[in-house]
């Protein structure tokens, strides 16, 4: 049976690796670790340090997306390295409860930003969450060419805005080098070292998803080079990023105002900017989970489509049309569990916790364990060249 076309570049899959990394964490997680650790340069180291953890992840990542690019991500790894019983395990985890989850949870965290705009009540964030999930499917279904385009946009755009609150924290009255003390927190050695920890697994949550191109691999066109380019390259993006934009909250607040915020980016902006500050962050917040989702709803659908096409699932979810550019299938039954999701769901608070793609370590640990079972690579494979 035909595969999916190639047809995403270098910068349409470092458009969506960046774009499913950077969603509404970085507005909200430099809050969480200024009350962890207390001083500015802890709150920026951790984000280094969190940021090299990504990075041996998104190394293993790359060889292997760059061995087997095929659509299916993880679970072509854990299939390929320890059987299919963990494949399917992980694939029948991943299709059915935790990408509609997450797609379920960050369009309810987008619809509730649209209520910035838009008053909404608890019906009109549901329905809005709903409407934008089966919008991103329609989108997806249009072609992954014109998918990949609306990325780039969403992701560039969201970029430009983060660097918009980096640069008008430090340019703009208000902020200050005194707001950066302390730069340490008095707290003992062994309690700093503890909380350093605690701020670490929220930091790896906000950095999670560069491994999302490796389940569209059988689309990026020339993958031996492509698919570990754009791994790195994301993961170097984020890092910049998440580390220039606590460094200008850092500036603008101090560390025990921004632990004090819940809202740290609004609090940041409206110092410099008044009021237009809150409707600007708002505006990044709806493009960032906006762009965030675009990503795992097109990648999420290839999980089911990789197991349907080796016969652990239906052999009607591997179906391809439109000149074999969407598996329909799998992509409307992705996005209509992901629907009843925000149908069911209480409003809550935890669209804020880190609890994205699941559980935290499941990026790093699958891919160095899939990375320790594949040391050897697959006959007619090749290995990544930066060439």
């Amino acid at each position: 049976m035909a595969d999916l076309k190639r047809q995403l570049g270098l910068l349409d899959a470092t458009m969506i690796n960046v774009g499913t990394i950077i969603a509404s964490a970085i507005f909200i997680v430099p809050s969480v670790i200024a009350l962890d650790l207390g001083g500015s340069l802890p709150t920026i180291l951790v984000w280094v340090v969190g940021g090299a953890v990504s990075l041996l992840g998104a190394l293993s990542a790359a060889e292997l997306g760059a061995a087997m690019p095929d659509a299916g991500g993880i679970y072509v790894y854990l299939s390929r390295a320890y059987g299919p019983l963990w494949g399917y395990l992980y694939g029948w985890s991943s299709g059915v409860v935790i990408n509609p989850a997450s797609i379920a949870a960050i369009a309810l965290g987008f619809a509730t930003y649209v209520g910035f705009f838009v008053p909404l009540g608890d019906g009109g964030i549901k329905a809005v969450a709903v409407a934008s999930i089966v919008g991103l499917t329609v989108l997806n279904s249009l072609g992954v060419r014109l998918g990949a385009v609306t990325q780039n946009v969403l992701t560039l755009t969201k970029i430009g805005l983060v660097i918009v609150l980096i640069v008008v924290g430090f340019a703009l009255p208000g902020g200050s080098v005194a707001n950066l003390a302390p730069l340490w927190s008095a707290a003992p050695l062994g309690k700093q070292i503890a909380s350093f920890g605690v701020a670490l697994v929220a930091v790896l949550w906000a950095y999670d998803g560069w491994i999302e191109i490796t389940y569209v691999g059988s689309e990026v066109k020339d993958p031996e080079r492509n698919m570990p380019r754009s791994i790195i390259l994301s993961t170097f993006i984020a890092i910049a990023l998440y580390c220039l934009v606590t460094a200008s909250f850092a500036y603008v607040l101090s560390p025990a105002k921004m632990g004090a915020s819940s809202l740290v980016a609004s609090d940041a902006a409206k110092v410099t900017l008044g009021a237009a500050g809150a409707a600007l962050v708002a505006v990044a917040i709806v493009t960032a989970t906006l762009g965030s989702n675009k990503g795992i709803v097109l990648t999420a659908a290839r999980v089911p489509y990789a197991m349907a096409r080796d016969g652990l699932l239906p052999r009607w979810l591997r179906t391809i049309i439109f000149s074999r550019t969407w598996s329909w299938r799998s992509s409307c039954s992705t996005a209509c569990r992901a629907a009843r999701s925000s149908c069911c769901a209480a409003r809550s608070p935890a669209w804020c916790a880190p609890t994205r793609r699941g559980a935290i370590p499941s990026r790093p640990s699958s891919s160095f364990s899939s990375r320790c079972g594949c040391c050897t690579t697959p006959p007619g494979s090749s290995r990544w060249t930066w060439r």
